[in-house]
This record gives structure tokens, sequence and C-alpha cells, in this order.
């Protein structure tokens, strides 16, 4: 019932329509790809909690997010600052490795990182975010408190019963970090790469020296003296 410049016309505007599904189609998978991969960091978070306070800090991030309700009081931003715990290490070196277990600790080590401090994390494999604080007079990283670091990143990560786990380090001021459901994604350049199989025994012994530090005193030890 159409002429032909009618059905011409009919047939384009039908192939508008579905070009246009398409690209909104797969906006919305990258999109929901983008989410997805945000909560398997939460997943592994969670499964790398050693703490109630480590619980609680991914408590706080969910309910930020809106994507649950807290079942706690309402506090101060200050009072949440507070709470954010971190683990530090001391190599064999004798020099700090904070590990972060959760978005809001990596967030905080972030914040205290000095821009040629060493920054590792397992490569393409959710886990911690790792770092190695290098003292001002010194910027190069003795191998003995790297291999220690990168058993620690690798220990902490969805792959620490596996073998032959890639890290990537790199200096703190070659990497930036998103925010929002994109929080724990990271941009990197100029990065090594070591494969190392997590080995226990090293990790207990690391775990020696451990220290919990809340987050403002923390900020204070590291940054004060800068």
């Amino acid at each position: 019932m159409l002429s032909p410049n009618e059905n011409a016309q009919k047939y384009y505007k039908l192939y508008n329509k579905a070009k246009n599904a398409a690209r909104h189609g797969k906006e919305l998978a990258e999109k929901i790809q983008v989410e997805v991969d945000y909560l398997e960091s939460v997943k592994e978070s969670l499964n790398r909690a050693e703490t109630l306070s480590d619980l609680r800090e991914t408590e706080q991030e969910l309910t930020a997010q809106e994507l649950i309700k807290s079942g706690h009081s309402p506090t101060s931003k200050k009072d949440k600052q507070d709470k954010i715990n971190l683990s530090e290490f001391k190599s064999s070196d004798g020099l700090s490795i904070f590990v972060g277990k959760n978005n809001k600790q990596n967030e905080l080590i972030l914040k205290i990182a000095s821009p040629e401090d060493i920054w590792l994390h397992t490569q393409n494999i959710p886990g911690s975010h790792v770092l190695i604080k290098l003292p001002p007079e010194n910027t190069e990283v003795p191998e003995n408190t790297l291999h220690e670091a990168v058993y620690l990143a690798a220990y902490y990560s969805r792959a620490k019963e596996s073998s032959n786990v890639p890290v990537v380090f790199t200096r703190k001021k070659t990497r930036k970090e998103t925010y929002g459901f994109e929080t724990g994604v990271v941009i990197y350049t100029h990065e090594k790469m070591l494969a190392v199989n997590p080995d226990i025994a090293k990790i207990d012994a690391l775990k020696k020296s451990l220290i919990i530090l809340v987050g403002r005193a923390l900020a204070y030890r590291c940054c004060s003296s800068s």
C-alpha cells in the first residue's frame, strides 16, 4: 500500500530505531557490568574481613551507596572517619606495609600515600590494595620488602589459595582511582609484575608485626613529618 519512497522511509525509521536501541543497550550493559564488578569487590571485602570493624566499614560503604539501610544510628562524618581502621605490617627491613581490606580502607591508603610510595594489587583479580611507605630520604624499595608486600597482596585476594598469582606494583603517583559504583577501579601506568605462590609461613611471620591503626591517628602519623 506504500510507494517505494514511503516504504524506504519506513524501513529507514525502523533502522534508526534499532540502531538507537542497540546503542542504549550497549551503554546499559556497560553500566550493569560496572555495578557487577563493584559488588564483586564488596563480596571480596567481606571475604577478607578479619574484624567486626572491617564488616562495619563495608556496611557504611553500602549504606552510603544506598544499597542497604543501616542498622545503626547516624554518625557524624568525623566519627565515620575515626572508625576506619588499617592494617600495618612491618617488613624485614623495618618499613611499613599497609593493607586495605575494603574500599574505605583503600581510600585511606590513597590519602596517606606519598607520590613515590609503592602501590600493589593483584592483576585482574579482586583483592586488597597494598602500600609500601617509603622514607622521604630514600625512594628505592628494598627487595625483601617488595617481595613481602607482593605476598601480602596475593594472600589478601581472591587468589589466596592459587599458585603463580600475578601482582602488579607501581609508584602511587602513576595511579588514579574512580568513585561511586566504580569505587576501587584503578587506572595505573609504568607498572611491573611479579607472580608468587601465597606462602602461609611468610604471612604468619608478617602477622606477628601486625598493628591495627585508626584513621585519624594513622593520617597524622604518616603525614605529619612530610
